[in-house]
């Protein structure tokens, strides 16, 4: 007869912990050693507690590995001594969370002395603690209530070692109850993605059967929460008493009650949302209510409910998606927000929905990461009406009895042939920058991509990100395929704008952290100041310059593959823009307009009606920037391209300019392009040989030397005090988001 299998608990300490506090530390090892005496014929339990398994002469270094290598579930016994130790935090931990998330090994966090572990890694943000309350072991005031809970964690951690169903949930230490206000989402970390919802969210009827009634209470909150994310058009009754059956069944699968029937129904609603073909149909969950299960998205939803429900994981293991998932979202941002507002209904508490992300982890299986930002599209922003485009040309081109127009006909032609799909600024180092932005993530194409925000950096060098972007200039690259896993936020409720303050007058620049550790409360405001030029990623008030998109956004929360194949597709543009000026200067600023117009001065009440955007010609090509060597092929077709449109604007000049203008003589000023922000800043990410280079190449060879002289090329492609302020202020790409938002409302102004 074999020996039964060996299941191992690991157990993470810190040993000052161990000198400082003995007696507690000893009383948590003796129930731990306990589990080794458990009689089971299945299997037996092995307990590595490092001072008990190593001895003396032994190379605990490399014990602690091999426990590390054959943990089946670790206890984490968490302390600020825990947090400052660089062998955990820098080696047993990161070990185990690798095996967490390759392996699944659960990972069992206990709060032993008071501490602000998400301060130190974002997974703390998302763990489900235990005791429950949260609670700290050393603040236990008795022993008997001590000797209860350690009783309760290590029954918690013999059924998740046996694998059963239903596995006890630890008992909350004593706790003073959270205000109404303050439930919810209360202890996630401040600006950090959130897994489960925390404990005390209402989840139904504690003491009920789920399987026993034939339906939940109408006003059941996870019933409501259900009716109101994907059921909202059938009426308040309807949806609410269908929510409450099906609910009854989600809770008959999974033998979920309380919270977990909560964040069973969360999981539930995210997953359609991510996957279904028609997520707030109403036969989309009828497989709940006994009927036939035909649909593969179904099979797999009920399949991922089966095996999360045991140990109650609806938010740690990652829900894989492939490359629908970017046309998914981009298609259901008003529902994913729908659903946000009704988790922060059911949650209560205002300030909670800066904290609020999707409780599902994601992990998308293929997609492209690019350091720019995409500003807008015609086909996206009138959805897909051409009439209002079609309106917007026919006004920019004069009337042919009145004036010619022929130049205001090309550039109105290029301007919008450029915005169709939507192009994309360089994400730049200039203050338009500063704070947090966002990348580019998924395929090129406005409707398969997404913002990635990473906020693990410092200084605006978000730590995940940074280094892949990084390295595309010497790979020559301008997109790369990346496997990230992160969680759908909202990004008005966590970015603001720089400088901005919150309603309650509170500054998170000047929030002491100690101080709230020692009151035990959240800061007042969780908010990040984002980047201003990607303003329509935070702003929720309407501001002129708000597009209809990107108010959902990802927020990274690993990398988990790179691939460096070149025979990879990311679409974007390449683009270049010129300003067509005179050879006149406006004193201070720059190249003096067209027919006499004045730049619009900083006193001025707004930009918008001087139609900056008529005096640009932009020259563009659709391009591979994910392969190096398409990437450099078509920028050089670009920059012939473009010198091929500025010439033969050249050699038409007395049919399109207007006299005046002619005499003054014409100049085409390089204001912006796709790696060139034109602002006197570099880009911070650049890829490969820069347009300008290139441009330059094209301009010496010219033979047309008058024409070549008209051609106005910037001196470098990085940082330039000197440039016109003119350009800078008003042409540069780091602008261009506000000149096209202004595009738009001359279109169709805003209501």
């Amino acid at each position: 007869m074999s020996a039964r299998p060996r299941k191992h608990l690991f157990v993470s300490y810190s040993s000052r912990d161990h000198a400082e506090s003995p007696e507690l530390l000893e009383r948590i090892f003796l129930y731990v050693r306990g589990l080794e005496k458990s009689r089971n014929d299945a299997f037996s339990i092995e307990v590595f507690i490092d001072q008990d398994r190593l001895q003396a002469g032994d190379l605990w270094e490399a014990g602690i590995e091999r426990a590390l290598d054959h943990a089946d579930v670790a206890l984490l016994l968490v302390s600020p001594h825990f947090l400052a130790s660089d062998f955990i935090m820098g080696t047993e931990f990161p070990r185990l969370l690798e095996r967490h998330r390759n392996d699944h090994i659960p990972l069992v966090p206990v709060m032993l002395h008071r501490c602000a572990p998400e301060n130190n890694h974002r997974w703390f943000a998302q763990a489900q603690w235990h005791p429950r309350g949260p609670g700290v072991l050393s603040l236990v005031p008795a022993r008997a209530e001590l000797d209860a809970i350690l009783t309760q964690l290590t029954r918690h951690l013999y059924a998740i070692l046996e694998g059963r169903a239903g596995a006890p949930t630890p008992a909350p230490a004593p706790a003073p109850a959270a205000p109404p206000a303050a439930r919810g989402i209360a202890h996630e970390a401040d600006g950090e993605a959130a897994g489960g919802m925390p404990d005390g969210m209402p989840g139904g009827t504690p003491d009920a059967s789920p399987g026993a009634a034939p339906g939940a209470a109408p006003d059941d909150p996870a019933a409501r929460l259900l009716a109101a994310a994907l059921f909202e058009e059938l009426g308040e009754a309807e949806s609410r008493a269908l929510a409450a059956r099906l609910v009854a069944g989600i809770a008959q699968l999974t033998r979920a009650e309380g919270d977990a029937l909560f964040r069973a129904v969360r999981f539930c609603i995210e997953f359609q949302l991510l996957m279904a073909d028609d997520p707030v149909a109403p036969a989309a969950l009828q497989h709940f209510l006994g009927a036939p299960v035909d649909d593969a998205s179904a099979k797999r939803l009920l399949k991922e409910l089966r095996e999360r429900a045991p140990t109650g994981d609806f938010a740690r293991t990652p829900v894989r998606v492939n490359s629908y998932f970017f046309a998914f979202t981009r298609e259901r941002e008003a529902l994913w927000k729908r659903y946000f507002d009704a988790v922060l209904e059911e949650a209560g508490g205002e300030a909670d929905r800066q904290r609020l992300a999707s409780l599902c982890a994601i992990q998308v299986q293929y997609g492209f990461l690019a350091p720019q930002h995409l500003v807008a599209g015609l086909l996206s922003r009138f959805n897909d009406d051409w009439r209002p485009v079609l309106n917007a040309y026919q006004s920019a081109v004069p009337d042919p009895r009145h004036r010619p127009g022929a130049f205001e006909s090309l550039q109105a032609s290029q301007w919008n042939c450029w915005l169709v799909w939507g192009p994309s600024i360089p994400i730049c180092s200039c203050p338009q920058w500063r704070g947090v932005y966002a990348h580019q993530y998924g395929y090129g194409d406005e409707n398969n991509s997404l913002p990635v925000i990473d906020l693990s950096g410092t200084e605006g060098r978000p730590r995940l990100l940074d280094p892949i972007a990084a390295a595309f200039d010497a790979e020559g690259r301008g997109a790369k395929w990346v496997q990230l896993t992160g969680r759908l936020r909202w990004a008005p409720w966590f970015l603001r704008a720089a400088g901005e303050q919150d309603a309650d007058d509170a500054s998170d620049d000047h929030f002491d952290l100690a101080a709230a550790d020692e009151i035990d409360a959240p800061p007042a405001s969780s908010r990040w100041p984002a980047a201003p030029a990607q303003a329509n990623l935070y702003r929720d008030d309407g501001l002129a310059f708000r597009h209809d998109s990107d108010g959902i956004a990802l927020q990274v929360d690993g990398v988990d593959r790179l691939s460096n194949d070149h025979r990879v597709y990311f679409s974007a543009y390449l683009w270049m823009m010129f300003l067509v000026a005179t050879a006149g200067e406006e004193p201070g600023l720059g190249p003096a307009l067209l027919r006499g117009k004045a730049y619009p001065r900083p006193d001025a009440p707004g930009r918008r009606d001087a139609k900056l955007w008529q005096h640009l010609l932009p020259a563009f090509v659709h391009a591979n920037v994910a392969d190096p060597a398409a990437l450099e092929f078509q920028k050089r077709v670009l920059a012939h391209n473009a010198m091929a449109l500025l010439h033969q604007v050249w050699l038409r000049r007395a049919e399109l300019f207007e006299a005046d203008d002619l005499r003054a003589g014409l100049r085409f000023h390089l204001a912006s392009a796709s790696d060139f922000s034109g602002c006197g800043c570099a880009v911070r990410y650049p890829s490969g040989t820069p347009l300008v280079a290139l441009m330059r190449e094209r301009l010496e060879a010219e033979p047309d030397r008058e024409f070549a002289a008209a051609v106005v090329l910037p001196g470098c492609t990085g940082d330039d005090p000197g440039r016109p302020r003119g350009l800078a202020e008003h042409f540069a790409s780091c602008r261009l988001p506000e000149l096209v938002a202004d595009y738009f409302d001359s279109v169709k102004p805003r209501k």
